[in-house]
């Protein structure tokens, strides 16, 4: 529960500073009896947890984000530069002087 704090400014808890009375059980009735744990506030966007006696702000923790990478070649992709490679080759082959093989061109 580090991650989540009283929003006074919300006001909805059976505290005395509350603005509004709060029971949790009609809370989770009128959200039509969903089973999620935290819900978004659809005025200010916040994070919310209901709990016992409030609705609890949810902080949400930063999402680490990783250097990006080049992109890593498919296997369709190794494919066709294995294509390519032997496609060169065989060119290559082509173009080159025959050898003699035991007297026969080869």
């Amino acid at each position: 529960m580090h991650n989540a704090s009283s929003d006074h400014s919300l006001g909805i808890t059976a505290y005395d500073w509350g603005k509004t009375e709060y029971s949790h059980a009609l809370f989770y009735a009128a959200s039509g009896d969903s089973e999620t744990d935290i819900f978004r506030c659809i005025e200010n966007g916040k994070l919310y947890i209901p709990c016992e006696n409030e609705l609890f702000r949810y902080n949400e923790p930063p999402q680490k984000t990783r250097a990006p990478q080049g992109k890593k070649p498919s296997l369709l992709g190794k494919l066709d530069d294995a294509k390519a490679e032997a496609s060169a080759r065989h060119m290559e082959r082509k173009d080159a002087p025959k050898k003699k093989k035991h007297g026969l061109e080869v």
